[in-house]
């Protein structure tokens, strides 16, 4: 999501004698102000580009060789909350509808808590006329910390007693989850497209999970499998 960081144009100063010469009175005071706010826009800038959803791809693949179109896929969610196995693969469902694909939910084919066997799932494709499998796999969960230190207005040249009491440090965490999708071809029983994802998890797990599949749609329909 960050990729394109370095190219919006804005540059530090190569040398302090270009902010310090005829053009550029005030002395100390002038530059810390300019690099104050070069880098504020720089952590604007930075916010901006890493909210545009949630969910990084990591790696993306596609069997070149397979030139259809799905036209039923069944999708499962094999997570860890039955919940969100259910949100998910109804938010699946729903925008594949709204792309023009036929989708069915896996829950409404197999509503136990545990994964079906692969005789199960094999039986119900060709039951539900199925050409497609799509599989949604949580591979892994990480919670990252760090401290940030909150903004102090007391300038370079402020003493150890002004530092002392003009900020103070803070704990964050951030907890990512990273999602494996496949989609099968039911005929060939061999995988025609996967992508790895990470996905920075927040608060309102409606919304990541719908921003989620809405980024894993957008692959798809980059592909020319969907859309």
């Amino acid at each position: 999501m960050i990729k394109g960081f370095w190219r919006v144009g804005i540059s530090f100063p190569k040398n302090i004698d270009d902010l310090v010469d005829g053009r550029h009175k005030g002395g100390a005071m002038r530059i810390q102000r300019v690099l104050q706010a070069r880098v504020a826009l720089l952590i604007v800038v930075a916010m901006v580009a890493t909210s545009c959803g949630g969910t990084t791809l990591t790696s993306v693949w596609k069997d070149k060789a397979y030139q259809k179109r799905p036209q039923h896929i069944l999708v499962m969610g094999l997570v860890w909350n039955p919940a969100n196995r259910k949100v998910l693969e109804d938010e699946f469902v729903r925008q594949l509808k709204a792309d023009g694909v036929n989708a069915a939910a896996g829950y409404t084919v197999f509503p136990e808590d545990k994964p079906p066997s692969k005789d199960a799932v094999a039986a119900k494709l060709k039951e539900n006329g199925s050409d497609t499998l799509l599989l949604a796999k949580v591979v892994d969960r990480e919670t990252s910390g760090r401290y940030v230190e909150e903004a102090s207005s007391i300038g370079m040249r402020g003493g150890w007693a002004d530092y002392y009491g003009g900020g103070y440090v803070t704990q964050t965490e951030q907890t990512y989850v990273f999602v494996q999708v496949k989609l099968f071809d039911v005929e060939t029983e061999k995988p025609i497209w996967s992508a790895t994802s990470e996905t920075a998890v927040r608060s309102d797990t409606r919304s990541e999970i719908k921003a989620y599949v809405a980024r894993i749609l957008k692959a798809l329909q980059k592909e020319k499998l969907i859309g």
